[in-house]
């Protein structure tokens, strides 16, 4: 019944998230799911978002479709694909859109304007864009924003972290956790906050656990805005 009741207030976080981004992050995890629609293309797009409770005060947000009000770009192999998945979102998108992407540890956001859109990308590594040919279009637009390792990982602090947290499950199957870093992008009065989502993975034969990287989130809850 607990879990029930907790589920249902999924919608009410997805628009505190719209609403107030910087408590939201601050009060809350999110984990960024993937989506069926985009995840096997370099051009993401338009979808809609559920968000589910996971427990422990994280959330779940889930992309899907091709139309909605928010946007959706993928991560993509390097060596597939060239290692940068992107979308264009409209500079003229209304206060609340959220743009989302996977999990990064080790990924850059790359953010630039061309026309009348804005040019969201994951780059593979933080070394994909560089790698692309020059005439590769995932390479146009006036630089923007860039959002690399060092901006939202705190190195060996965060492996201390999750072995501290891993060595404490009382599951004797359970690894050392593996942190995992969610850069959600909500345009607010007018400009665009990327926030930060710090969250620790938990993995064992019977189950699959989250927690926050509270001391990620105190740190840097705002990574930047433009």
């Amino acid at each position: 019944m607990l879990a029930s009741l907790f589920g249902r207030d999924g919608p009410l976080k997805l628009s505190k998230l719209r609403m107030d981004p910087t408590s939201a992050v601050a009060d809350y995890g999110f984990v960024v799911a993937g989506s069926d629609s985009y995840d096997h293309t370099i051009e993401g797009g338009p979808c809609t978002i559920e968000c589910k409770y996971l427990g422990n005060n994280i959330y779940k947000l889930t992309p899907s479709g091709r139309s909605g009000s928010d946007y959706y770009f993928p991560y993509v192999s390097q060596n597939l694909n060239g290692g940068v998945g992107q979308c264009r979102v409209p500079a003229g998108a209304a206060d609340g859109t959220i743009v989302l992407t996977g999990a990064m540890n080790g990924c850059s956001l790359d953010v630039r304007r061309s026309g009348p859109d804005w040019l969201f990308r994951h780059d593979a590594n933080g070394l994909a864009m560089a790698s692309l040919p020059l005439g590769d279009p995932r390479r146009s637009g006036d630089a923007k924003c860039r959002i690399d390792v060092g901006h939202y990982m705190l190195g060996k602090w965060e492996q201390t972290i999750a072995a501290s947290v891993g060595s404490r499950s009382t599951d004797s199957a359970s690894v050392a956790g593996q942190p995992l870093h969610y850069l959600i992008s909500v345009k607010t009065r007018g400009k665009w906050l990327v926030l930060n989502s710090g969250i620790l993975l938990i993995q064992s034969a019977k189950a699959t656990k989250y927690e926050r990287l509270r001391g990620v989130n105190i740190i840097t809850p705002i990574v930047t805005s433009f």
